[in-house]
């Protein structure tokens, strides 16, 4: 008899927070909520982790901070 186990896939998206002047929120502050979220997870693998730059529509530019997706 084969034994099959289970694994649930999911993608945590930390967004860069704006302002009211419309300034993206650091990097390194970004990686830091990132972290606190990490640390408040209990059974979890990690298997991929990875930083994309994202255009932002309202200005039709790339912001000066990357969004996060763990």
């Amino acid at each position: 008899m084969t034994t099959c186990t289970l694994y649930a896939v999911d993608v945590k998206d930390v967004a860069p927070s704006v302002d009211n002047q419309g300034n993206y929120e650091g990097f390194e502050s970004l990686v830091e909520r990132a972290n606190v979220w990490l640390k408040e997870q209990k059974n979890i693998s990690i298997i991929n982790m990875q930083s994309l730059m994202v255009q932002d529509m309202k200005q039709g530019q790339l912001p000066a901070n990357i969004v996060s997706h763990l």
